[in-house]
């Protein structure tokens, strides 16, 4: 995994994060814009995708990511 910097490491290296084949539970996605047009929160220092951006990208992905979308929708977005 390419980062763009040593923070990054940090952030993935305290989760305990690391690349598997299959069946992962976190997706970091490097985005290249910072314009406004991105849907974010901020929480604490961190910005995180909303979570109806994570909502619509789990629903465009395979396996149990749209059981993941229903839970997600459920729970924290609410509808």
């Amino acid at each position: 995994m390419l980062l763009a910097n040593p923070a990054e490491y940090a952030v993935l290296d305290a989760l305990e994060a690391h690349v598997v084949d299959q069946g992962a539970n976190l997706t970091v996605t490097d985005v290249k814009s910072t314009g406004g047009t991105l849907i974010r929160e901020q929480v604490g220092d961190a910005w995180l995708a909303s979570p109806v951006q994570v909502y619509l990208d789990l629903m465009h992905g395979e396996g149990r990511a749209r059981d993941l979308a229903k839970h997600l929708r459920r729970e924290r977005i609410g509808f």
